[in-house]
């Protein structure tokens, strides 16, 4: 059985630590001790056995996809860590996000990845990492936030994110100061199973674990269900497990600033290529790693409490100002006093030169004159290429919104008239009005479905299963892609099969796929004559799925090419990122289809999408 707690993983049924069948993470111990020795940091929450048997198959995995060095995981507390980095004994680090923002500000880690546990949406991370403040069944008392005051309460330390510091702000946030409206507060440190017990056995009303911990302990058999609760549950549609808090990001996989860049890449690379369904994800219970998520809801906390970067916020004097701010200090002085000095050389040199410089004066205040014309020249040339800019940049918008909306605003007019006239004429009845009217209001809301999709393409959404028709997807993406298609003299051909079912599909993430590949397909053509380049774009039913195909006689690819065509940062082009086919197949594996690369060779190239077909039971959020 597996659970995510916080940003920490739970493995029942494995093998205990120093048991004949523990896992290795070298299988030829003279090969790993031939080899450059790096340590991974890891901070053990519920203890360093339980952060082993968590994390061993991760770093056997990293072993496995980077060979010139060896990799070795050591579990530290919050004080072991900070130690850690401070000293460089370790070249990377896994740790809570209240944890990795403290040491970016005074050691200069920086992450390179973020965990994904698989509880967040698919176009953009939401929060995993939470606190849940558990009090016994019995306490009938206690029901909200505001019950705590006068009551004791037990964390893991003033310091720990999810133990202490998501709750402290929460807590703020109801009006209540832990440290003077609490009857006492205690700290008990890791492991966290110590601070449930210490609530059964009553030594205190309330403790704080992190999210999920209180399931995972009830599910290893160590409390039983129903003797703790969670005071004021808070639910989220996609997270498993009650909290008391808000989510925030989770754990950022970081390097310290002495790591090598070039090998902190490779490990990117190689975590954000790990497969879902890999020893190492099922053994840790995650989903894979994603891109470094947005830990300003992090900061916000901090700046709230004032702590962490922010804790000079407290008390700022003169001593506290002098040790965040000397160096700018020291540099705005010197420059003041130079200033000063530059002003009174100056001064003395203008009086001895006034008389020199009056003879000259007309001369100097003529070219001057002439100098701010040619400035003003300048400046209202400016002035009208970024009034054309931004005319060109809304008329591009305008023209794309303006084809598709001047149909249904047409007839809204032509109604609007017809129905006017009649009335005038006396010749209109009742339910024919209410009928005209009704016309209206789908018009308007056909217009209004015009401009939602536009939006759509301009912000993140949640993907939502409904029963897309994908000719009318690749149509969409075709006219929104028309402009570009003519301006790169690319003509495009549609084949698409009548009367297909519909499939199980987000309609903007499906357009968003195609104009990718359209996109790409036009960007390798540039270079063949103008009457060679065609894309040919072909839909089939093939009993049970849909499938698309997006063929181009570009100049082809080798199989070197082709083997890393889907890689995240894998690109041929010297402008490219190398993400846009990596994110169309994330898009398409997240509706429960597939982007693969069907044929290749030496010129030109075929790429298969497919998505499962509509049940008409499939509405979930996935």
């Amino acid at each position: 059985m597996l659970f995510f707690c916080g940003g920490m993983f739970s493995v029942y049924a494995a093998p205990a630590i120093g048991s004949p069948s523990r896992p290795q993470f070298v299988q030829n111990k003279s090969v790993a001790q031939s080899l450059k020795t790096l340590d991974i940091g890891v901070l053990a929450f519920r203890g360093e056995k339980d952060a082993r048997l968590k994390w061993h198959e991760t770093i056997k995995y990293l072993n496995s996809k980077i060979n010139d060095v060896h990799f070795r995981m050591q579990a530290f507390t919050l004080p072991q860590m900070r130690r850690a980095v401070a000293e460089r004994t370790v070249a990377f680090i896994l740790t809570n996000p209240g944890n990795y923002i403290e040491l970016e500000a005074e050691y200069g880690v920086s992450r390179i990845v973020t965990l994904d546990s698989g509880k967040g949406n698919e176009t953009g991370m939401r929060g995993t990492i939470g606190s849940a403040i558990v009090v016994r069944s019995d306490h009938q008392d206690l029901r909200t936030l505001s019950d705590l005051q006068n009551k004791s309460l037990m964390a893991v330390s003033k310091h720990a994110f999810g133990g202490f510091q998501v709750v402290w702000w929460a807590l703020e946030n109801h009006k209540i100061d832990p440290f003077s409206d609490l009857s006492r507060i205690e700290f008990a440190g890791f492991p966290q199973d110590k601070i449930a017990y210490a609530v059964i056995n009553r030594r205190v009303d309330a403790g704080v674990l992190s999210a999920c911990v209180l399931e995972e302990m009830i599910a290893e058999g160590k409390i039983k269900k129903g003797v703790l609760r969670v005071l004021h549950p808070q639910s989220y549609d996609y997270f498993p497990c009650k909290v008391s808090t808000r989510l925030y990001p989770d754990w950022p996989f970081s390097k310290l600033r002495s790591t090598p860049n070039n090998l902190a890449k490779r490990v990117a690379q190689a975590l954000l290529a790990m497969p879902a369904d890999s020893d190492a994800s099922r053994s840790g219970g995650y989903a894979g790693w994603t891109i470094h998520m947005d830990y300003q809801p992090v900061h916000k906390l901090f700046r709230g409490l004032q702590i962490g970067p922010y804790r000079w916020m407290r008390s700022t004097n003169f001593q506290q100002l002098w040790e965040r701010y000397r160096h700018w200090i020291v540099i705005f002085i010197l420059s003041l006093l130079w200033g000063i000095w530059h002003m009174v050389r100056v001064e003395h040199l203008v009086a001895l030169r006034t008389q020199q410089l009056s003879k000259v004066n007309q001369d100097l205040k003529a070219e001057m004159d002439e100098r701010q014309k040619a400035e003003e020249r300048v400046r209202s040339h400016q002035s009208e290429l970024a009034h054309v800019s931004r005319i060109s940049a809304a008329g591009e918008l305008a023209s794309g919104m303006a084809h598709e909306i001047n149909q249904p605003l047409s007839a809204i007019n032509s109604y609007a008239q017809g129905t006017a006239w009649r009335l005038q004429a006396g010749e209109m009845k009742v339910d024919e009005l209410i009928e005209v009217h009704q016309l209206i209001s789908r018009q308007a809301e056909r217009a209004g479905t015009i401009i939602q999709r536009f939006r759509g393409f301009l912000r993140k959404q949640e993907i939502i299963c409904t029963d897309i028709d994908i000719n009318r997807a690749i149509e969409e993406a075709m006219e929104l892609f028309s402009a570009e298609a003519q301006k790169r003299n690319v003509n495009i051909e549609l084949h698409l099969a009548q009367r297909l079912p519909p499939v199980c599909a987000e309609m903007i993430q499906v357009e968003q796929v195609f104009l990718n590949l359209m996109r790409n397909a036009t960007e390798a053509m540039q270079e063949l004559d103008i009457d060679s380049r065609i894309l040919k774009i072909y839909s089939e039913d093939n009993g049970d799925r849909v499938l698309v195909e997006f063929h181009d006689n570009g100049p082809g690819i080798s199989d070197e090419v082709a083997a890393h065509l889907f890689d995240p940062f894998f690109t041929t082009r010297d402008e490219g990122m190398g993400l846009g086919l990596s994110i169309s197949r994330s898009i398409v594996e997240s509706h429960g289809g597939q982007l693969v690369l069907l044929e290749y060779g030496k010129q030109g190239l075929v790429l298969q999408a497919s998505w499962p077909l509509y049940k008409g039971d499939d509405k979930n959020e996935r």
